[in-house]
């Protein structure tokens, strides 16, 4: 039975939700759940250490550690500390086996993950107790990981590829339509460049679901079918997406790069290596930029802080000291990928 306009609309808030803030069912992680469940059937080998869940921020890390918490049977500790915040009064009040902790990231700064960690690693460490730790590639820094004993990385949280987003709007649409084998609401071609296979762990489960939010919203309220297209998305994209571009040159390295997309990479095909920082910036020269720094502080910073390019590289320190956020390699986001179909 078609799902309708008016009905997808009506359900958007919940179908769509990217938050603690609607309680949402989670879709598969069962291998993960696993990985933990196995890991910590003994808590005695791991007391003072700590797991770490370490994948790009939007990917449902904190979604999952409420399922985590449930596995395990835990009713205390409910709301994780914060890395940033972190201070020996604040961990003493914890309760239980298990401390968890979130934002070890870069939205953090790097003096702050430094001492949360080495805080939470010696606490850890006097108290026999056992830290969960989320947060994106930071914590892969070895420079940061050190400060926690025996750190145990996390090694099949499932990223959000067509097979799992296919899933989670059928799972969502079931229950919040009460449809119990409800029709696709996306197009393939759509699902194909929202989730490219290319981009695997760092496609955002929270930046997909609010995206296919917003082109719901500009959905007629009528009775007609559902259905997402490709060209409705690349139709909203160079229409209402507001790059928040200031300069003109940022706005010619756009254009280029936009092209570059749709002759080499058209929707995102031939990407599994990403983009280098030395291919990056020779096509910053041919738009006029001359000096690496400038074009990390008006290109690869912006960009990245906005989500128009993801980063799968390990966040780092650079030679002048200071904290390298998006680090190569790079990719451009779903919507750069709509925005250069032509």
């Amino acid at each position: 039975m078609a799902i309708s306009n008016s009905e997808i609309k009506r359900a958007a808030r919940q179908v769509f939700a990217s938050s603690r803030g609607y309680e949402t069912p989670f879709y598969n992680r069962d291998i993960s759940k696993k990985e933990v469940a196995d890991h910590f059937a003994n808590l005695e080998p791991w007391r003072g250490s700590a797991l770490i869940i370490s994948a790009p921020m939007g990917t449902g890390k904190t979604f999952f550690v409420d399922q985590i918490k449930s596995l395990l049977g835990l009713t205390e500790g409910k709301v994780p500390l914060l890395v940033g915040e972190i201070e020996p009064k604040t961990l003493k009040k914890t309760k239980g086996d298990f401390v968890f902790v979130d934002e070890g990231d870069i939205k953090t700064s790097w003096k702050a993950l430094h001492g949360g960690l080495e805080t939470l690693g010696k606490y850890l460490k006097d108290t026999g107790k056992i830290g969960l730790v989320l947060g994106d590639f930071s914590l892969r820094n070895p420079d940061l990981s050190r400060h926690l004993s025996k750190p145990k990385f996390m090694n099949s949280f499932e990223p959000l590829d067509e097979k799992f987003l296919r899933g989670v709007l059928k799972q969502r649409l079931s229950m919040y339509l009460q449809q119990k084998n409800p029709p696709e609401i996306l197009s393939d071609e759509l699902y194909n460049v929202l989730v490219p296979d290319a981009y695997g762990p760092i496609n955002s489960f929270r930046s997909v679901l609010t995206f296919i939010n917003q082109l719901v919203q500009e959905l007629p309220n009528n009775d007609a079918a559902c259905l997402l297209t490709l060209p409705m998305a690349v139709d909203w994209v160079k229409n209402q997406f507001d790059p928040e571009i200031d300069t003109d040159r940022q706005e010619n390295f756009l254009n280029f790069f936009l092209d570059y997309i749709a002759q080499s990479h058209p929707r995102g095909t031939g990407l599994e290596q990403g983009i280098s920082k030395e291919q990056m910036y020779l096509m910053g020269k041919q738009v006029g930029y001359t000096e690496w720094p400038s074009f990390q502080e008006e290109i690869l910073i912006p960009f990245g802080r906005s989500g128009m390019i993801l980063s799968r590289g390990i966040p780092r320190l650079d030679e002048e000291g200071q904290f390298e956020r998006w680090p190569e390699p790079y990719f451009p986001s779903h919507v750069l990928l709509l925005w250069a179909e032509t």
